[in-house]
């Protein structure tokens, strides 16, 4: 069932939000009149297709425009029943949600101090800044950090002033920040359209913000071989002597408990031959294998002895 108190943040998430005039005259009213009273959903070009409103097959046609004498236009398209149909403005009449306008909007309702600003047309807005405990820190608006090119708005993001990240629906996944996580909060879960205003519940909004940075706050844990099979295989470059490819060799013996096994559980989780020589050479660097073992937890410190590889 459509829940129609997400259309705006889903809007968010969609590459081209466009929206039929029957579709928004289909939606609730308090949600429509909110919506057009506070700009946020105003009114696209006029449809170049759509579907036929005579016959049942609902084919979907181009349309065609007839300029007439009194300076008026008509607009037909053809059907295979009724030949011509003609339309009026409305079966053209198309919406969509204004995301400058939801960015100010969002801004007003947060408080923040300094300009709404865009840094990526569409894409990333600067709501402002926000004093929090102690410390001020930028505010964002993101869009498509889900999409296929979301990487490229996220490095935008790490390079704000320990950004808080407001998102519409979709949180996106964590590989693609390339530092520290920010905050990040979906406004389907916080955020309500009502009256002349865009509503939040800022207890939630405080205890995400808070959630967040304890977890980014936490000490990194120690790398299990199934992590590795994501962030290996994303991350780690042709420098096999890379701190990461080290991590890799570290976690596999420790699992292992041989320069061998570990070598081929490597192999098999990054596609391409690791040999022994290199699992050694990755303990080396780390001070050897008295240092490692020391360093892991000791529920998955192995006895070696004996153990030559």
């Amino acid at each position: 069932m459509l829940n129609y108190d997400e259309i705006p943040w889903n809007a968010m998430d969609r590459h081209n939000p466009i929206y039929s005039d029957a579709s928004v005259r289909a939606w609730p009213a308090p949600l429509r009149e909110s919506l057009l009273t506070l700009k946020i959903l105003r009114e696209a070009e006029l449809s170049t297709h759509v579907k036929c409103p005579s016959c049942r097959h609902r084919h979907e046609e181009p349309v065609i425009a007839f300029p007439r004498e009194n300076g008026k236009t008509q607009f037909f398209i053809y059907c295979p029943e009724e030949l011509r149909v003609e339309l009026s403005p409305s079966d053209l009449r198309q919406w969509t949600i204004d995301m400058g306008q939801m960015a100010h909007h969002l801004a007003a309702s947060l408080g923040v101090s300094g300009r709404c600003t865009p840094l990526e047309s569409s894409r990333l807005w600067r709501l402002g800044r926000i004093v929090w405990q102690g410390a001020s820190r930028d505010v964002l608006l993101a869009r498509g950090l889900t999409w296929d090119d979301g990487t490229s708005v996220a490095r935008q993001i790490v390079r704000t002033t320990r950004p808080i990240v407001f998102v519409g629906a979709r949180i996106p996944a964590p590989d693609i920040w390339p530092g520290r996580i920010p905050p990040v909060v979906a406004l389907s879960q916080v955020a309500t359209v009502g009256g002349s205003q865009l509503e939040l519940d800022r207890d939630a909004v405080v205890a995400m913000v808070r959630e967040a940075d304890d977890a980014a706050a936490r000490p990194p844990e120690i790398l299990t071989v199934q992590q590795l099979k994501v962030i290996v295989r994303q991350q780690v470059n042709a420098e096999e002597k890379s701190a990461l490819f080290d991590d890799a060799c570290l976690a596999a013996y420790r699992s292992e408990g041989s320069y061998r096994k570990a070598a081929l559980l490597l192999s098999q989780e990054l596609g391409r031959a690791v040999s022994k020589d290199q699992i050694a050479q990755a303990m080396k660097r780390r001070g050897g294998l008295a240092a490692v073992l020391r360093s892991g937890p000791q529920s998955e410190a192995k006895s070696v002895r004996g153990k030559s590889g």
